[in-house]
């Protein structure tokens, strides 16, 4: 069986538009409700060594989750990753990065990473393009 990857309607909306706006709502209950949140944060906490080192979002969205990172680990580099613009309310200590992701240089080091609803985005090729983006991370 092959695995069909289908482009989500947010990838195609603008950041502002309602509908993107009532979709990051909705992923941002989900992660709530999974507890997503929850355990990427508990497991950072157990390796606050390596975040030490810096920590990057990619597929960050709404900035909630980086932020809640940055406001654990002041004075710790958080780079945030997504194709739509900085969120408004994002903490400062956030550095965003806005763009294609493959198009960007990967970070020269981090400690910890975070992909959190994103790599199901992906198959084959791209999946192996972002292996290599990560390398050095």
């Amino acid at each position: 069986m092959k695995r069909i990857v289908v482009p989500e309607l947010l990838d195609s909306l603008p950041a502002d538009d309602a509908e993107a706006q009532r979709s990051r709502r909705d992923l941002r209950r989900i992660n709530f409700l999974m507890g997503n949140d929850r355990w990427v944060l508990g497991a950072i906490r157990k390796f606050s060594e390596a975040a030490g080192r810096g920590i990057i979002e990619i597929g960050t969205g709404d900035g909630f989750l980086c932020g809640k990172m940055a406001g654990l680990f002041p004075g710790v580099t958080v780079l945030a990753y997504d194709l739509a613009p900085r969120p408004g309310n994002l903490s400062e200590c956030v550095v965003w990065q806005q763009g294609d992701l493959f198009e960007m240089p990967p970070p020269r080091s981090g400690g910890v990473l975070i992909a959190n609803l994103f790599l199901h985005h992906f198959e084959g090729a791209a999946l192996t393009a972002l292996g290599k983006w990560m390398e050095s991370v």
